[in-house]
């Protein structure tokens, strides 16, 4: 049986961080298999909002085997075909899945740095372009970084995201209309005086 927060929230990453609209084309990328069941939540969401959902599912092992065995000119290869689809499409999901946050630790950074260089434009067609959400799926690797169990980094993510966003945007609003009518605002707590 599936975890109903997972469904829960694809519906806020498709309706509420994107906002996907009738015929728009929508990327779910995911890090790794283990994100499988946000993706297929994502992709059923997607689908109800009437758009166009592409998966693009990654396997950790690749990035190892392509800094391990890939020439300079491979290194330094521009990928059309992604920059072209960042270009056609209006949304991106993507989603953070690690099995290994170390897996990259035995690759010179000078490679990776190279690579990231030649994957800039690609990166910021979508950052400055594009609607984009980025989130994390649980994996045990996440929750040993947070120094959590896995149940306790469940717990932890679905508990600051699966919440009712219209009623944080309306409080935001009520404390905006408060604070814009003071001409100076004090911030008083322990071991903090901010004016």
């Amino acid at each position: 049986m599936s975890d109903p927060r997972v469904k829960k929230l694809a519906g806020i990453l498709v309706g509420h961080s994107l906002g996907v609209k009738k015929g728009e084309n929508v990327v779910i990328a995911a890090s790794s298999e283990l994100a499988k069941p946000l993706v297929l939540e994502v992709f059923k969401e997607v689908l109800k909002a009437g758009g166009h959902p592409l998966t693009s599912i990654g396997f950790e092992e690749t990035q190892n085997i392509f800094y391990n065995f890939a020439s300079k000119e491979q290194i330094n290869n521009f990928p059309e075909t992604r920059y072209h689809e960042a270009k056609k499409v209006e949304c991106f999901v993507n989603i953070r899945a690690s099995a290994n946050k170390k897996a990259l630790s035995g690759i010179d950074p000078s490679l990776i740095s190279e690579r990231s260089k030649v994957l800039k434009p690609i990166s910021e067609e979508i950052v400055n372009r594009k609607r984009w959400v980025l989130c994390n799926y649980p994996t045990n690797a996440l929750a040993q970084e947070a120094e959590m169990s896995l149940e306790e980094y469940e717990d932890f993510l679905y508990g600051a995201t699966n919440i009712d966003w219209n009623k944080v945007k309306k409080k935001e609003e009520q404390l905006k209309a408060v604070l814009d009518k003071a001409s100076v605002v004090r911030i008083v707590g322990k071991d903090t005086d901010l004016t």
